[in-house]
């Protein structure tokens, strides 16, 4: 069986705590698989620094820099050298074993883009999923844990690093334009086994100072790939955005 190759990108920023166990979750996942890793740092200044200077294995590389989110995922996204597919997982994210062996270990995945559900307490969050009628007025598939050809970033370039937030959702609407555009196909599977657990939490969600900054950025990457945005996506803009004022 011809194996698949991974490449997983982490960026971190003082995560002391959870820093080790993520590290270790890493070494043991290449053990295991054909997977090799990046973590890049954004400049901590507490003890992650020195916890992945002990704890990285071989397999995996960390650089630290006052980079920005989408910067570091750009250093990462340099880094990939021989991977087939990069994913990109947050300091507490974790792939299902089913979901890995669902993409690397079968012959016939020669797919652009490979997805599957996140999870919460083992349960499936995201159900009956199309990739073949795709809703881009949102996200239309979680961006953490995702696997994405290295062609792609070949194809449509890096990550704007102007972005702060919603860089990722800029460059999945920036794809789908160009696919309708210049005329070319991706492909997109769903990978129905196993699921993304995602750590709660995260500038995305919209929490506290960066609700505007999170609703700007949405709006600017929608306007600027002629996508709309969802009825449903508006609404829960403004429900943080009130929740945030009162």
């Amino acid at each position: 069986m011809c194996e698949k190759s991974l490449f997983i990108i982490t960026t971190t920023l003082n995560e002391e705590n959870e820093i080790s166990a993520h590290v270790k979750y890493l070494n043991n996942i290449s053990d295991n698989y054909n997977i090799r890793y990046a973590i890049i740092d954004g400049g901590s200044t507490d003890n992650t620094l020195s916890v992945l200077q002990s704890k990285c294995s071989q397999k995996g590389i960390f650089l630290s820099g006052n980079y920005t989110i989408y910067q570091a995922w750009n250093v990462g996204v340099e880094n990939i050298n021989g991977a087939e597919y990069v994913c990109f997982l947050g300091v507490g994210d974790r792939l299902s074993e089913l979901y890995v062996k669902g993409v690397l270990l079968n012959a016939n995945n020669n797919h652009d883009v490979l997805f599957s559900n996140l999870c919460k307490n083992n349960k499936k969050m995201i159900s009956n999923i199309n990739p073949s009628m795709m809703n881009w007025t949102r996200f239309p598939f979680p961006h953490a844990g995702t696997f994405f050809h290295k062609n792609l970033f070949k194809k449509i370039g890096k990550f704007d690093e102007i972005y702060k937030i919603a860089g990722d959702l800029e460059w999945i609407l920036r794809l789908n334009r160009f696919a309708r555009v210049k005329g070319f196909d991706v492909r997109y599977k769903y990978i129905e086994k196993g699921c993304i657990c995602m750590r709660p939490g995260g500038v995305s969600v919209g929490e506290g100072k960066h609700v505007p900054v999170l609703i700007r950025e949405t709006i600017k990457a929608h306007f600027l790939h002629k996508t709309p945005i969802s009825i449903k996506r508006i609404l829960y803009f403004l429900i943080i955005y009130i929740r945030r004022i009162f």
